[in-house]
């Protein structure tokens, strides 16, 4: 007997993506209904676990409504949603709006890599160059955020999660972009506000620490969060070596900081009309440093 098995993208980034949820499952789920298929699974999962899985429970809904009355009406899914989960079903579709920048690409995964870009290699710099006034960006939407989503109940863990990651972005995005042109053009004064921010970014850092580690204990087993807790501990301890080469430049302005000095590549190739606003699917390790973090044998993946 033949089995679907769909998805319900929560497997990009921090935020679901169901503009490609729709676009994906809905004339696969028709199929199933004209080919007569039973068995149907909608399959959840997050490659790196930034993802809050309770977020695809709209996309049950959607599956449940197409096999109950064997079409998608979503005005329909979105007021039954309101009464099974008590939430807007149109706050998690707007949820990826922090991943389109520039509203370009559906499969750009932004708040990934820009968290995840180290301030001082930027290897993601050239990517979020291509964003319009990225800070204001990510302000705006930050804004937009304090009036969307439940502030109790089932989800207000994973919207608190989810703006928190808004607030650290807010001043991150374009933070090794600052500093390295501040850096270049010896402008004192550009980097005395850089190394303010650092520390401003640094408590959103730690914010965002504790309240993804809130909603991961309400979510989930313990076990994994200490992943986390690295990638978190490590931001915070390269920003301090952001102000350690800092508190040398402003008092000698010779002074040299290697990584600044090299030129900002592409992490991958991008059309020119994306402005680099493209699906970027590495995790932590590949994004935050050209170094090796693990080792390679033929058992597997180990370090």
């Amino acid at each position: 007997e033949t089995v679907f098995a769909g998805g319900i993208w929560t497997w990009m980034s921090s935020c679901p993506r169901y503009s490609l949820t729709l676009e994906a499952s809905l004339p696969a789920l028709k199929a199933c209904i004209n080919k007569g298929i039973k068995e149907v699974i909608a399959t959840v999962w997050h490659n790196g676990a930034d993802g809050t899985l309770i977020n695809s429970l709209y996309g049950l809904q959607m599956y449940a409504e197409m096999e109950y009355r064997g079409e998608y009406v979503e005005e329909q899914v979105m007021d039954l949603f309101a009464y099974t989960c008590k939430a807007n079903g149109y706050d998690f579709f707007d949820m990826e709006k922090a991943d389109h920048t520039n509203q370009i690409s559906q499969r750009s995964n932004c708040t990934r890599h820009f968290l995840f870009n180290d301030p001082l290699l930027g290897l993601l710099d050239d990517h979020a160059k291509g964003v319009d006034n990225p800070a204001a960006f990510y302000r705006e939407l930050r804004q937009e955020f304090q009036n969307k989503g439940p502030k109790t109940g089932l989800f207000a863990e994973s919207f608190r999660y989810f703006r928190a990651i808004l607030d650290v972005l807010e001043y991150k995005v374009d933070f090794g972009i600052r500093l390295r042109e501040a850096y270049l053009d010896k402008d004192m004064e550009a980097i005395g506000k850089v190394y303010e921010d650092s520390k401003l970014l640094g408590k959103r850092i730690e914010n965002l620490r504790k309240v993804h580690r809130q909603s991961w204990m309400y979510y989930n087993k313990p076990q994994g969060f200490e992943v986390f807790d690295l990638f978190y501990g490590g931001l915070q301890a390269r920003l301090d070596t952001v102000r350690y080469h800092l508190d040398f430049f402003q008092k000698d302005s010779s002074y040299r900081i290697g990584e600044l000095e090299e030129e900002r590549l592409p992490f991958v190739a991008y059309k020119p009309e994306t402005k680099g606003v493209v699906d970027i699917g590495f995790r932590f390790g590949r994004l935050f440093t050209p170094a090796v973090l693990y080792t390679v044998y033929n058992e597997g993946m180990i370090g």
